[in-house]
């Protein structure tokens, strides 16, 4: 029962519980920009298969997400300069 624990260790593993719930929601929290960055990613890469090469990801990070978004904005404004290049060759 409840009173088989001393009264120190009933206090200790309360904190400990409030402890690891604060710890999910603050991991919880923390994790959303990242979400919401990978999703921003994914749907920019799924316009360009698509045909829009004016679309552009707008992620700003300074980490390895923001070093992929960088190269798909720079691949699909190297590709919208072909797709144009090639329009005008036909001419």
């Amino acid at each position: 029962s409840r009173h088989d624990l001393p009264r120190d260790l009933r206090f200790v593993l309360v904190l400990v519980g409030l402890g690891s719930g604060l710890a999910a929601v603050l991991a919880i929290e923390a994790s959303r920009p990242l979400a919401a960055d990978l999703h921003r990613l994914g749907s920019t890469a799924q316009a360009v298969a698509g045909g829009d090469l004016d679309v552009r990801t707008g992620i700003a990070r300074r980490d390895e997400l923001g070093q992929a978004a960088r190269a798909l904005d720079h691949m699909v404004a190297r590709l919208r300069v072909l797709e144009d290049d090639r329009r005008r060759a036909e001419l």
